[in-house]
């Protein structure tokens, strides 16, 4: 086997091949923005729980441990933290997602240098297959089931055969994927239950409807806090899979 650098690139024993390395500052920052993201959401969920109570108090009076009914003043002072812990977490949300897709391109890239055949998508489908409406709640994991299993230490040492694809996948990435399809879904509905409301008192819906898209809501943040959470982890894993200069060696 030849020497390796300390770069991004080093050459195999496989004549021809020029392997890449995933700097693991990358993989580090990314989980990072994540659990920064996590606890953001769930900064989010909560006070869109205490808004919920604190509009049940106003709407019914006493309501389980809010006691004493909330005055329309108390309500406007709730929700303007609310719609702020909705915007930061929307902010962050945003700047992950920018820091995750270098990730994943990057991620991509280091893995296919490992000469696998039989490969069904390319680095720019990192980006592309958030793109594609409906179809996005799929094929980025089909894609990150390809940096998931090029990485895997079954799949040998390069270059890579057709074996690679019947490497494990990693179970914390579906249940990763699973958690975030369903957070979007669950918001949506949030978001379907809370928008057409009547009848409203002093600028406030009262029907129930609306108190229950608030809960709704509030459970989707949760789980997109958690989705957050556990993709920090599959980052973290695949990257310290990408990063060692010698495939061989990553665990």
């Amino acid at each position: 086997r030849t020497a390796t650098t300390k770069g991004r690139e080093y050459t195999h024993s496989a004549p021809g091949m020029a392997l890449r390395t995933l700097p693991y500052s990358l993989s580090g920052i990314t989980s990072g923005f994540l659990w920064i993201t996590a606890i953001g959401c769930a900064v989010a969920a909560g006070s869109a729980l205490a808004y919920f109570g604190t509009w049940r108090q106003w709407r019914d009076g006493s309501f389980w441990v809010f006691d004493a009914r909330a005055s329309a003043a108390d309500l406007v002072d709730v929700e303007a933290f609310t719609i702020g812990a909705a915007a930061v977490a929307l902010a962050l949300l945003i700047l992950t997602a920018i820091v995750f897709l270098a990730w994943f391109f990057s991620a991509y890239r280091a893995a296919q240098s490992r000469g696998a055949v039989g490969r069904q998508w390319g680095p720019g489908w990192t980006v592309g297959a958030w793109l594609l409406p409906i179809a996005n709640l799929a094929l980025p994991k089909a894609v990150m089931n390809e940096v998931d299993k090029m990485s895997s230490p079954e799949a040998g040492a390069p270059p890579l055969d057709y074996r690679w694809r019947s490497s494990t996948r990693l179970v914390i990435s579906d249940v990763w994927w699973i958690t975030w399809v369903t957070a979007l879904i669950v918001l949506a509905v949030g978001a379907i239950l809370i928008a057409p409301t009547e009848p409203w008192l002093s600028g406030y819906p009262v029907d129930r409807q609306y108190g229950s898209g608030l809960i709704v809501a509030a459970f989707g943040g949760m789980l997109l806090a958690l989705a957050a959470v556990l993709g920090s982890v599959v980052v973290l894993v695949i990257g310290r899979r990408l990063r060692a200069e010698d495939p061989e060696l990553a665990s």
